[in-house]
């Protein structure tokens, strides 16, 4: 008998480790593991209905109980709350550069609004100075060449 079981090869299905194939791995992973199958508890209750139904032969009659099983497409019953984070360590400080005090400068820099100088209107009358209404209208800001005749 030992030398048979050396000759005959073991069947496939004990060889083969199925864990390995990524196939059957995605299958396992997409299959419901909380599924309630049909219960064997059942309960058979013995019935007498008071008034005469449409079988008035039958005085009585045998009802099995099972309870229902779960329909796996129903919504969750509860919903799933985060919890706050304990609170364990402090929060890592940021490392900024020392403050720097402001200068006089520095403060009425800030301060200053430009006025607001239009080439078109000026209905109060104001004087406007010649440098104010050239940055308004932007000349300043590219140069020109100068072309020398010699």
């Amino acid at each position: 008998m030992a030398a048979l079981k050396e000759i005959l090869p073991p069947a496939k299905s004990f060889c083969y480790d199925h864990s390995s194939n990524p196939w059957f791995t995605l299958y396992a992973a997409a299959q419901p593991r909380n599924l309630q199958t049909h219960s064997q508890d059942s309960k058979f209750l013995k019935y007498k209905p008071s008034a005469a139904s449409f079988n008035s032969a039958s005085k009585e009659r045998i009802i099995r109980m099972l309870e229902m099983p779960v329909d796996p497409l129903d919504p969750p019953k509860f919903k799933h709350k985060r919890i706050p984070k304990p609170n364990g360590s402090p929060p890592v400080p940021l490392m900024h550069s020392p403050p720097q005090p402001l200068t006089v400068q520095d403060q009425k820099g800030c301060w200053k609004i430009p006025p607001c100088v239009s080439n078109w209107k000026n209905p109060k009358g104001y004087t406007i100075p010649l440098d104010k209404r050239l940055a308004a209208d932007g000349r300043g800001l590219n140069n020109r060449p100068v072309k020398l005749f010699l």
